[in-house]
Parts: structure tokens; sequence; C-alpha cells
């Protein structure tokens, strides 16, 4: 069944800003190039059929060409009706559209599983388009519930850096900036699909939608685009602190080997607070999870004895000796000489 839509008509002032915003995060983000295909992740609700009007919009000033792609899982009774309708709206934006099939792995977690077959279902179809980038319409509010979630559960820095602008996997969110208002006010009348779980209270994330969120909004105007700028200053401050421990300790650090380093034994501290952000670094560099606070406690447990020692964190297998610690993935054999 085709769906129905009212011609798209000109922009007022506070859509005009809407779209600067976005093309200001593109520019400054470098989150694609002049030339490039993106490739948007579209469910047919409210959220990712705006982000493909405003992407439409930005193609002449950015100098994308937009590709729309459509997951279905298979999962909801009124699925199919999703396809027709963003069918319809890529034929008003004259863009490119594809469908493709999810297939879940059997276990727990649902919302878990939908999540990662979306995302490689998307990817399979980014390479077969041959798009640069995978966007997807994350916003503000997105990045509120985010944050929201993880603090409560004693989130490290890594986990308050909330939803990234770009992920290495070449992901990008272009829509972060902006509110769930603003973004919507591109379909108000538009038809839109409506995913019946979204209304459900028992996921943390739509608890948090539902109710929290709307509380605190109450309570203080422009919570969620506060929060979402905080997740936005944890990931610059993260990023320096990054980079000035790399000039620190890049000139000191040894790697026999892909998968280890070793620092000198008087460059780890003994006290948490300059110990954890070094952790931290260690892990990113060497590509294992962040480390908890019982990966911290370990650490400064070994700091403290005497004599060699043996600490296993998530991922990762410290060696302390008198003159130099050695930190390895849990999956590279230890370098030669090894206790």
């Amino acid at each position: 069944m085709r769906a129905e839509f009212p011609p798209l008509g000109p922009l007022d002032r506070p859509q005009r800003r809407t779209l600067q915003t976005v093309r200001q995060a593109v520019r400054t983000q470098q989150l694609w190039q002049a030339g490039d295909v993106i490739l948007l992740g579209i469910s047919g609700g409210q959220d990712s059929m705006a982000a493909a009007v405003i992407l439409a919009h930005l193609r002449r000033s950015l100098g994308h060409r937009l590709v729309l792609g459509h997951v279905d899982h298979g999962l909801q009774p009124n699925a199919r009706e999703a396809q027709p309708i963003i069918a319809t709206l890529a034929e008003q934006l004259h863009v490119e559209f594809h469908s493709i099939q999810a297939h879940l792995l059997p276990g727990a977690d649902l919302e878990g599983r939908a999540r990662t077959a979306r995302y490689q279902a998307l990817q399979q179809l980014q390479a077969t388009c041959q798009c640069q980038r995978l966007v997807t319409a994350h916003h503000a509010h997105d990045q509120a519930e985010t944050l929201l979630m993880r603090a409560s559960r004693g989130a490290g820095l890594a986990a308050l850096q909330g939803i990234r602008s770009a992920r290495d996997d070449l992901v990008v969110r272009p829509l972060l900036g902006l509110n769930r208002d603003e973004l919507r006010a591109f379909v108000r009348d538009l038809p839109c699909w409506h995913d019946p779980s979204n209304q459900l209270l028992e996921p943390t994330r739509n608890a948090l939608r539902h109710q929290v969120v709307p509380a605190l909004e109450a309570v203080v105007p422009g919570a969620a685009a506060g929060l979402a700028r905080t997740a936005q200053n944890v990931q610059g401050f993260s990023a320096g602190l990054e980079f000035w421990l790399r000039q620190a300790v890049a000139s000191q650090v040894q790697r026999p080997q892909p998968g280890v380093l070793l620092l000198p034994a008087p460059l780890i501290p003994s006290t948490s607070a300059p110990l954890a952000p070094l952790l931290a670094w260690i892990c990113s560099d060497l590509q294992v999870p962040p480390p908890s606070l019982r990966a911290l406690q370990q650490l400064l447990a070994l700091r403290a004895k005497p004599g060699p020692g043996l600490a296993r964190l998530s991922g990762l297998e410290v060696q302390a000796r008198r003159d130099f610690w050695t930190f390895s993935r849990h999956d590279v054999a230890r370098p030669q000489g090894a206790d």
C-alpha cells in the first residue's frame, strides 16, 4: 500500500537553523567529505525520517550523495508497513533506497541482539552500495538517555563520553546537536512508522525516554541538551587527556611486539588518581575493554606489592618487575623471557 505524502514545503526559520547546526557539525567534525556517498539507516520512525529530509536538504551545500537503508528485523507485527512509507519518501527526495533482512542470533538480550544484527546488515549494505559513511539518526535526547543510563550504573570516563559522533568503523552521528522537537519539525505532516515496542516501559531506555527525561526536563528545561553537551565535553577532555598522555609516555614506552607494552616501573603511579588515566590509555592503546574500578584496584595492589607480581584484568595481563612493567593483551603470547 502506497503512503500518501504531502508536498515538502518551504523551510521556516527554525528549520533553517537546524540545517545550519547539522551542516556545521559535519564540517567542523569532518564527518564526511564532499563527493562522499552516505548511507542513512532508516527505520521509518519519526527520527530517521526527519534525518532523511534534513540530509536531503543538505546535499547541495555539503556535496554528498544520500542512500537510504532499511533493516527489517521481523520482530513487530506491523514491521512491513515501514518499507512502503520509506520508499515513497525516497522517491519524493530523489534518493536511492534499499531494504535488507536482518538475521538475529539466538540468545538472551533481544534488544542487544537486534542492534548487533541491524548494524551488521547496514554495514553489509554500506559495502554493497560503496558508501563512505554509515549515518544514524541519534540526537540529543538519545545522548541524554545514554548518559543517564551509564552514569546511574557507575560508569567511568570512557562510558561517560556517551554516543560518539564518529566511530572507528565509519559510523557517524551528525544530529547529536539537535533535540527531538527540532528534528521532528521536519516530519510534522509526513506519514511515519510507529514501532509498538517503543511504548513499552520494560527496557531501561524506554523508561528513561517516557518517564525520567520528561520529568527532568520539567524541573530543568533544556536538560537533555545540557546532558548532550556534557557528553561532548567529556569526549573533548578524554581526547585531550589521551593526547598529553601519549606525549608524556611515548618516549619511554617500548613495544617488543604487537599487543604488548613495556613501561618503566617508576612511571607506574602508586595512587589511583594518576594511575586511572594511565591505565585507561594503556587499555585504549592495546584495544582491550576500558578498565573497571576493580581492575584499577588490582593494579594498585600489584603496585603496592614488593617484588615481581602478576595481575590478570579484563582482556589484559600485567607483569610487574623491578625495572619494567609489561602490559599484554590476553590473546597475545608473552614476549620471550617472560616469567
